[in-house]
């Protein structure tokens, strides 16, 4: 499992999945991201994602929520940015150029 840390990814916790990954070194060279914030990885019991690759995009108060979900796990990913429109924008278009799912909505 890759890792990341410093730049704008804060906190203690730095392993990501192969999804994750891609997404944190894609919002670090965001100008309009300021901080980004790793949550840890869980395990979907029971499920059949296979190589299926889902990312959420969940608006919270003061961040942007993503949850992603590869090979029967899940790990949240939390960015910051003063200007979260365009920063989404660009998630958006990133995600579905790697031909990876998309969705909006609410966690859960």
């Amino acid at each position: 499992m890759p890792h990341r840390s410093g730049g704008k990814v804060t906190g203690s916790h730095t392993t990501l999945c192969e999804t994750a990954a891609e997404i944190v070194d894609f919002l670090n060279n965001l100008e309009q991201v300021t901080k980004i914030s790793l949550g840890v990885i869980t395990a979907l019991a029971g499920t059949r994602h296979g190589c299926r690759r889902v990312v959420k995009i969940v608006n919270e108060t003061r961040c942007t929520l993503l949850v992603v979900t590869q090979k029967g796990s899940v790990q949240d990913v939390r960015f910051y940015s003063s200007y979260p429109q365009p920063a989404k924008l660009a998630l958006a278009r990133f995600i579905r150029n790697r031909g990876w799912e998309l969705r909006f909505g609410n966690h859960g």
